[in-house]
């Protein structure tokens, strides 16, 4: 395995699979078993034969870590990335409907406490692992059924 090609075609597909997970409207495909994370294991592995081509077969073994890994990448980009988002959109808007419609002033602090603190959090670990599970799923497809490892002539 080509270590360069390898850290190159994960990070691209991190990229990709951060940003299109987090889109809004287009993240809603991500609810359909992580459509965009499998895709992204599969452009990982397409990518890794594109950069390395003097060898470009990989075993499913080393597709899935492949696909893992550009899921690692895509979950921690990705929260970066939704990060901004919630604070450029929608912890301002949602914190202020709340506060217009709420009469209560516990119930807007606890609900500010629960944007700020745990959640990103949670939601970070539970992507690093969603995400790199899925990951390697889609890369293992698609080293296995898309592109196919040739296999010796029997004589």
């Amino acid at each position: 395995m080509n270590t360069r090609a390898f850290v190159l075609s994960a990070i691209i597909a991190g990229v990709v699979i951060a940003f299109l997970g987090n889109i809004p409207v287009i993240n809603f495909l991500n609810c359909l078993l992580c459509m965009w994370v499998w895709l992204g294991g599969i452009f990982a592995v397409f990518l890794y034969r594109r950069f390395y081509a003097s060898s470009p077969n990989l075993s499913v073994g080393q597709a899935a870590g492949l696909g893992a890994v550009s899921g690692v990448f895509g979950a921690l980009i990705g929260a970066v990335f939704s990060a901004l988002l919630n604070i450029l959109f929608a912890r301002l808007g949602v914190i202020q409907a709340l506060e217009s419609i709420s009469s209560q002033p516990e119930t807007v602090s606890f609900i500010k406490m629960a944007f700020a603190a745990g959640n990103p959090i949670v939601i970070l670990l539970t992507n690093i692992v969603l995400y790199s599970l899925f990951g390697a799923v889609g890369a293992g497809i698609a080293a296995a059924a898309i592109w196919k490892t040739p296999k010796a002539a029997v004589i």
